[in-house]
């Protein structure tokens, strides 16, 4: 039978991946990694990332031990590009949390800050090669990367499991979106009620009110107690080798 192209799109993936396929992003496209783990865990879309100055992110501790809250604002970074698809672009302003999973958000967090300063005065977080705030089309470039060599490794695997992921994952369309439904499932997952949904997700104006503090909170301790006994020994990997 024909496939169905028009919901052939993968929007998750398995958690047993998540992990890794950040890790991976380290190794392969170094410049978003720290953008791939604030998708998979604060939902923050592609067009909103690049759109983020050094001076939105407020650091909950020391290089977001506890967290990062951004703030997700329409901007023009790069005068000098018409975005017509809208790629670099804020769906929503709001303030958006993105959540610490043991000290990986830390590592991420430090190794960008100090790797990829802005080098075109507009204090972007994202920045393309020459140091120039990076674009959409950059970011989905790099991307682009990261997903060849993650299906690479898959089919290189002894795992059979990873095989026929492999196989599923090249047949469905899939791309950066990846990060926002990885980051909804999550949720899904531990959710007590929809607020729990909505609110990390910023799909709501109650962002300031104190039950969305004591919400996220404990969302914070539910998914970091989840990736932990997940990937249990795996955790400490990131980086320090």
């Amino acid at each position: 039978m024909p496939r169905n192209k028009q919901g052939h799109i993968a929007h998750d993936l398995p958690e047993q991946y998540i992990l890794p396929f950040i890790e991976l992003a380290v190794k392969t496209a170094n410049p978003i990694a720290l953008g791939i783990y604030m998708q998979c865990f604060g939902g923050i879309r592609q067009g909103e990332l690049v759109n983020i100055r050094k001076s939105d992110v407020n650091s909950i501790g020391s290089y977001g031990e506890f967290g990062l809250v951004v703030r997700l604002e329409q901007k023009t970074l790069r005068m000098d590009i018409k975005d017509s698809a809208g790629s670099s672009g804020v769906k929503k302003p709001r303030r958006q949390i993105v959540f610490p999973i043991q000290d990986w958000l830390q590592m991420l967090y430090r190794n960008h800050i100090e790797n990829y300063p802005p080098m075109d005065g507009s204090d972007a977080l994202f920045v393309n090669r020459d140091g120039k705030a990076m674009s959409g089309q950059s970011y989905r470039a790099y991307f682009s990367k990261l997903k060849k060599e993650f299906l690479k490794q898959l089919r290189k695997s002894s795992n059979p499991d990873d095989l026929i992921y492999a196989v599923k994952l090249e047949e469905y369309k899939w791309s950066t979106h990846l990060g926002r439904g990885i980051f909804t499932n999550l949720l899904a997952e531990e959710a007590d009620n929809p607020y729990d949904i909505a609110l990390p997700r910023g799909d709501s104006n109650l962002a300031s009110s104190l039950v969305y503090q004591g919400n996220t909170e404990r969302m914070r301790k539910k998914l970091e107690n989840r990736m932990q006994h997940l990937y249990k020994d795996y955790l400490p990997k990131l980086i320090k080798n």
